[in-house]
């Protein structure tokens, strides 16, 4: 008697001696048909290659209902409240972000601009427009970041860009034209904002919004000016129009602040890379200038 044919009658023996376990006998002694596998008897022999054989008990116990059924078990219980729960999460990362990503880009159209400004090559114009082009290119990073953070589909790239973009040209026409009285020392200081350069309004204007109390006390001085308040005129003052057509400096009031306070304002014009001095002159203040760079020299 052969194996093959041994097997099959132990097969039978046990499928009659116990149906209960009918399933789990036929599992681990159900022989895989040769032709199924492609794999042929060895030529001359009636016995099954002993590789076919492995492979025939390999695939019974894969197929076992048993090992399936162990597998279900050691499933991990279903979690509805998983997904909305990430969701949520996520949504309240971002509307905490919300307030400092809305900023970020106007800092760096201000920092950009400003340092590429300062490199004595390019004239005010053209830094603003390496500024914009750095602020644009983050707006579509942070675009991209939360649509891959909720799934949202390629098609709205665009209307989500257009919006943002909106909001930032809308900001920057507030920023460049408008002072609140509250942040001027006097009307005259504040009627001569829009002299400054675009560069120090929009760096004044983003100050505005963590710090309410800031006020401006000076901007544009004429020599009459420094007659009235009994100082020496300085030819080379930024107070003055620059040939760019703006002035170059403003003043900050630091008179009934904390010392961190003032020392939080200078730092920050100094990271937007202005040129900050404290003065004790006519009254205490931060004078914050941006050089005059005349590239035609």
């Amino acid at each position: 008697m052969t194996k093959y044919t041994e097997r099959k009658e132990r097969s039978l023996w046990a499928k009659s001696a116990a149906p209960q376990d009918a399933q789990t006998a036929a599992a681990d002694t159900t022989v895989i048909d040769l032709p199924v596998l492609g794999l042929r008897e060895k030529p001359g022999s009636s016995e099954v290659a002993p590789e076919v054989q492995q492979r025939a008990v390999q695939t019974s116990r894969e197929d076992s209902p048993l090992k399936s059924e162990a597998q279900s078990w050691r499933k991990a219980p279903e979690r509805p409240w998983i997904g909305p729960l990430k969701t949520a999460l996520k949504a309240l990362l971002w509307i905490v972000l919300f307030p400092f990503l809305g900023v970020l880009p106007f800092i760096v159209v201000l920092r950009v601009s400003v340092v590429a400004y300062k490199g004595n090559t390019l004239a005010g114009w053209e830094s603003l427009g390496i500024g914009v082009t750095a602020a644009v290119f983050l707006v579509c990073l942070g675009i991209a970041a939360f649509m891959w953070t909720f799934g949202i589909r390629r098609r709205f790239f665009m209307p989500l860009l257009n919006v943002c973009l909106t909001a930032m040209l809308c900001y920057s026409g507030y920023a460049l034209f408008h002072l609140a009285t509250t942040n001027a020392k006097t009307a005259e200081v504040r009627s001569y904002y829009t002299s400054l350069h675009p560069f120090l309004r929009v760096a004044v204007k983003n100050l505005t919004l963590i710090d309410e109390d800031l006020v401006v006390t000076d901007t544009h001085r004429t020599k009459k000016d420094y007659y009235d308040m009994g100082m020496r005129v300085r030819q080379q003052s930024l107070h003055f129009r620059q040939p760019t057509g703006f002035v170059h400096a403003v003043d900050v009031r630091t008179n009934g602040r904390s010392k961190l306070t003032n020392l939080l304002v200078e730092v920050y014009f100094v990271l937007m890379g202005f040129e900050t001095i404290r003065h004790t002159g006519t009254a205490d203040h931060l004078h914050v200038s941006l050089p005059f760079i005349n590239i035609d020299t």
